[in-house]
């Protein structure tokens, strides 16, 4: 199958039958054709879901057992496309419209949707919320980002965000999403991204200044953009720590020189 937009390209190379119709491997179906491929891995799915709803309206059901009903048989049918593809927006809203719809009986809420998801020793009644499982869903990839191994799918990411020092790298920086050119990466790493920018707060540990990661953080600006130095990243100056002396001072121009290894580099 063509990689990228060729919805109009009549071009065979190689002499290759290449097809032009959607294609489906591990469960996912592939096309040129974004809206194309939207409608054959979510459409479907939501369709499932509301005859799926619809059957069990009939019965008597408790509060406790609907919600019992759309975490066994609805959302779990819906966590692998949405652990593996960027879900529109209107699909999103499509999909919670259903599942409230159910809970409701089609009738206005009784209970504001912070408290059916939330704790039960808080009040709550632990409804799954699918945009929030979505986004669990992608930020449960950052380990996997971050795992030091040259694994093959890793490579077209790495290489797009190579002026970034590689996607992994990335989701360590305290980085704006909106400031990043990433216009070459695939949707899916910038979705992971801007949904791991918004949470990864809650996971650090050391909010320390000297621990800051100097390179794409959007505390630190040189004429309105985050500077990334490969030359610093490839000599491990990271962090503001890497720039100061044990007593926590800057250390002084020529020093650094001598860290950074400028006149090694010139005479290499």
């Amino acid at each position: 199958m063509w990689l990228g937009c060729w919805k109009n390209n009549t071009e065979a190379p190689f002499g290759f039958r290449w097809p032009r119709d959607p294609i489906k491997a591990l469960g996912i179906f592939f096309s040129s054709d974004t809206n194309k491929t939207n409608e054959l891995n979510f459409v479907e799915k939501i369709r499932n879901l509301e005859k799926m709803l619809n059957s069990w309206k009939r019965r008597n059901l408790t509060l406790y057992g609907k919600i019992n009903i759309v975490k066994t048989f609805g959302l779990s049918k819906l966590v692998y496309n949405a652990s593996v593809l960027v879900i529109p927006e209107n699909f999103i809203k499509e999909i919670e419209k259903l599942i409230f719809n159910f809970i409701w009986d089609g009738k206005p809420g009784k209970i504001k949707k912070s408290t059916i998801i939330g704790e039960r020793k808080h009040g709550g009644l632990k409804m799954t919320d699918f945009d929030i499982m979505n986004k669990a869903l992608k930020v449960a990839w950052i380990p996997r980002l971050q795992t030091r191994t040259d694994a093959s799918w890793k490579i077209i990411p790495e290489v797009a965000l190579e002026n970034y020092g590689g996607l992994s790298f990335l989701t360590y920086c305290n980085y704006d999403v909106n400031s990043l050119q990433i216009n070459h990466l695939p949707s899916f790493y910038r979705e992971v991204l801007k949904h791991w920018q918004s949470t990864k707060q809650a996971f650090q540990k050391d909010t320390s200044p000297h621990n800051e990661i100097i390179g794409n953080s959007r505390n630190i600006k040189i004429d309105g953009k985050a500077p990334f130095y490969k030359n610093w990243f490839e000599k491990d100056i990271v962090r503001i720590e890497d720039l100061l002396h044990n007593d926590g001072k800057f250390l002084s121009f020529n020093q650094f020189h001598f860290l950074l290894r400028i006149n090694q580099c010139h005479s290499d």
